[in-house]
């Protein structure tokens, strides 16, 4: 995969071709110590939690999806959960919600469509920053084209991934979101 740099981040230049996001097959997964770290708040137990893009090399990503079907979402948190290192710890249907949960949760990484309703998913990438810029916003599209890409960087979008990428292209952005880099594929 190629990319293409600009003053937001490195972006998947214009020429990139992303076919079907697609996993290997299932490896049984792994169950490791996620919420060793817990403490007790009231009734309930809440994980204790680092500022978003400060997680420690064994913690998992922190991942939260934001997309308005359902089924997308389905399918990429099945994706996203059989590795062992992210969390898939929300999902959110539209631009108004994912904000709201993002400020709740705190994730390393949001995954947001490009194509979100209500609050637009650009509006709703910059209340995101303002407020955790330590957290990476990664934009999916099934729209290719640079407008998308250049738009998705001046709203302080991290990455820009077709939805159509295989999953191989896919985790390798996401997973940077832990060392607090620029969630991009060229480092």
């Amino acid at each position: 995969m190629r990319f293409s740099s600009n003053a937001s981040g490195v972006f998947p230049s214009p020429t990139t071709v992303l076919t079907g996001l697609r996993s290997r097959p299932p490896s049984p997964k792994v169950h490791g110590k996620v919420g060793s770290r817990m403490k007790t708040r009231g009734k309930g137990v809440r994980p204790k939690r680092a500022q978003p893009g400060s997680t420690q090399a064994g913690d998992p990503v922190r991942v939260l999806i934001a997309d308005p079907e359902q089924g997308f979402r389905r399918y990429l948190r099945r994706i996203l959960e059989r590795q062992p290192d992210l969390n898939v710890v929300g999902e959110a249907a539209d631009g108004e919600e994912v904000v709201r949960v993002a400020h709740q949760l705190e994730p390393d990484v949001v995954l947001v469509d490009i194509d979100l309703r209500g609050t637009d998913a650009f509006d709703a990438t910059q209340r995101i920053k303002a407020r955790l810029p330590g957290t990476k916003v990664i934009m999916l599209s099934v729209l290719e084209g640079e407008v998308y890409r250049k738009a998705a960087a001046k709203h302080g979008a991290d990455a820009f991934l077709l939805k159509t990428a295989e999953i191989s292209q896919f985790l390798p952005v996401i997973r940077r979101g832990r060392r607090g880099k620029a969630a991009s594929g060229d480092h």
